[in-house]
């Protein structure tokens, strides 16, 4: 049943498809070069993991530190002053 469902929805013969979806999947398709089934079960796949596996900002920071080789030191583990983040925000508006 489900199988009927999916593949109803690849063909475009699901009165709930989506012309976005299947573009999508048609694009990562060619892409990955893979069949449309192939990339529905990729991106899923990947989805799901990405779900799972969700780092949290200090497992973030320590990856990136990790990657560029830096150290975190005493020094930088004191925050700045609030005046620091005043003056950045007022010159951040002066933009255009």
């Amino acid at each position: 049943m489900a199988s009927q469902i999916f593949n109803d929805v690849l063909n475009g013969r699901a009165g709930w498809s989506s012309e976005t979806a299947d573009r999508l999947t048609r694009e990562f398709a060619t892409l990955a070069n893979v069949s449309m089934t192939e990339a529905v079960v990729i991106a899923m796949r990947e989805a799901i993991e990405r779900r799972i596996t969700v780092e949290t900002p200090i497992q973030t920071a320590a990856r990136i530190r990790e990657k560029y080789n830096l150290k975190l030191t005493e020094k930088a583990k004191i925050p700045l002053p609030k005046e620091v983040f005043d003056d950045m925000w007022a010159h951040d508006n002066h933009r255009v």
